[in-house]
């Protein structure tokens, strides 16, 4: 699996993407690269691929679901159990949604979302 889908290696390949009719004015192509670098910069901040890299702790699970579609694939969740039973579940998304839930030993359980706490 890479960081980003192949779509967002460049701004060439972006553009393939998006399947614009016709030439671009000057205009028009830079307000597609601010769309394209937002884009990029998004996907980089919420991926869960760095999350899974890093190298775990003794005693950690990890696990990951990922959706493979035929043409691409991406991670839809994460779950990590800690050495002291408590369970973290990411849902990656993009921009500020940033959606989780934790388990914690005491009992505690909590839902983040637009980093506010809920239940």
């Amino acid at each position: 699996m890479t960081a980003l889908p192949d779509f967002l290696n460049s701004f060439e390949q972006w553009l393939e993407h998006q399947k614009l009719p016709g030439p671009l004015t000057a205009e028009i192509e830079t307000l597609l690269r601010r769309q394209y670098e937002a884009a990029v910069s998004r996907a980089s901040a919420h991926d869960p691929d760095l999350w899974m890299r890093k190298p775990p702790q003794p005693g950690e699970y990890r696990y990951a679901v990922v959706i493979d579609d035929g043409a691409d694939q991406w991670v839809t969740l994460c779950v990590k159990r800690s050495p002291k039973g408590e369970y973290f579940v990411l849902i990656p998304r993009d921009g500020e949604w940033d959606p989780h839930a934790s388990y914690h030993f005491n009992g505690q359980y909590h839902q983040k979302s637009y980093g506010m706490k809920s239940m």
